[in-house]
């Protein structure tokens, strides 16, 4: 199956740049992953995503977010005739913001905090074979991303087998409060940010980077503006502020080219 993509869309940069952490791209460009409980194998060719026989081009579709404007989004962000970021985005063109599912979204940014990527990979892919459900795509046996339901009740003694450290206990905490409805995930879309902001931030170790990662890229809230230290580090070098509304409309994409920018491009120490 393949799906025709509004505009461009770089696969590669898109999944490789911190959003999300079950998805790898070889050297022939192909890539392949799960979110969810969605197998994913297939690559970009001449504006279209083509897919491998049994995935769900449909879902992966709306995942990617294919039939949004980027164009438009991108002009936004420029308007203001800003050379630095019109050049990260640039830089980065083809950078789409994934439509994710909002608890796999909240569990992996927990498991981000204070670490790098390939042991939040690791940390997510146990999480995943110890908790989630087991099936078969392309051949080889998978594990969807474990439902609120598949961890009730876990603790972080149930955790230690994925080896998240500290961390546990925040996931225990999140599902505890995720399952109790002691946060209230109804209106997080569209209602005022500081509002689902103030929810999230009820979750024992989520602040405003980890609520303002799950707002954009669990809710597609592309008005949060996450800063860890890369976007600390860029924004004070270029700016010498973190004031993110001279970015319009859509601050979490021009986060993303920025990252990009500074992670990839400038190859800035690989703390986090």
């Amino acid at each position: 199956m393949d799906c025709l993509i509004n505009g461009d869309f770089d696969l590669k940069i898109s999944a490789d740049c911190g959003q999300c952490f079950r998805f790898s791209t070889d050297e022939n460009g192909i890539t392949e992953g799960v979110a969810g409980d969605k197998y994913f194998k297939g690559r970009v060719l001449s504006g279209r995503l083509l897919c491998d026989d049994g995935v769900d081009g449909a879902y992966f579709e709306n995942y990617f977010d294919l039939a949004a404007d980027y164009a438009a989004y991108v002009a936004d962000i420029c308007k203001s005739g800003d050379g630095i970021i019109a050049a990260a985005a640039a830089e980065a063109k083809g950078l789409r913001i994934f439509r994710q599912e909002p608890f796999e979204a909240l569990i992996s940014f927990i498991i981000s905090q204070n670490n790098n990527i390939p042991r939040i990979k690791g940390i997510v892919e146990r999480l995943c074979e110890g908790f989630g459900r087991p099936f078969d795509a392309g051949g080889k046996k998978y594990f969807a991303f474990p439902t609120p339901r598949d961890l009730d009740g876990v603790t972080a003694s149930d955790l230690a087998p994925i080896r998240a450290g500290f961390r546990a206990g925040y996931i225990e905490d999140a599902v505890k409060k995720w399952n109790g409805g002691e946060i209230d995930i109804s209106d997080m879309a569209s209602a005022p940010y500081e509002e689902c902001a103030a929810e999230l931030k009820k979750i024992k170790g989520v602040g405003d980077k980890v609520a303002a990662c799950v707002l954009l890229f669990g809710f597609h809230r592309l008005d949060a503006f996450p800063v860890d230290v890369w976007i600390k580090r860029t924004m004070e070098r270029f700016y010498g502020d973190l004031d993110h509304t001279r970015f319009g409309a859509y601050p979490g994409l021009a986060q993303q080219y920025l990252f990009y920018h500074s992670r990839y491009l400038e190859k800035i120490s690989e703390e986090k």
